[in-house]
């Protein structure tokens, strides 16, 4: 009977020893995927920014090419007031 007891608890040992290192893969695994995690939300609120600011490049670039407009449609008006 001992030496079913020592099996036993051998086997017991062995099978604890392979949870722990389950549990340390799965935990490590965790920890990795956590900081991927971490990595895309910065890259995707870096992105958010950047769209952000391509956006307010191209407001600002039509509002220039309206002003530019203007101003020839100004300038042609003196011309034409002049010639006049």
């Amino acid at each position: 009977y001992k030496r079913l007891l020592s099996e036993a608890k051998q086997a017991h040992g062995d099978q604890l020893d392979q949870a722990r290192k389950h549990l340390d893969a799965a935990n490590g695994e965790k920890k990795r995927l956590a900081k991927q995690k971490g990595e895309l939300m910065t890259a995707f609120r870096n992105q958010m920014k950047l769209i952000d600011v391509l956006k307010r490049q191209v407001i600002h670039l039509q509002a220039a090419k309206l002003l530019e407009l203007t101003e020839e449609d100004f300038t042609r008006a003196l011309e034409m007031g002049e010639q006049m």
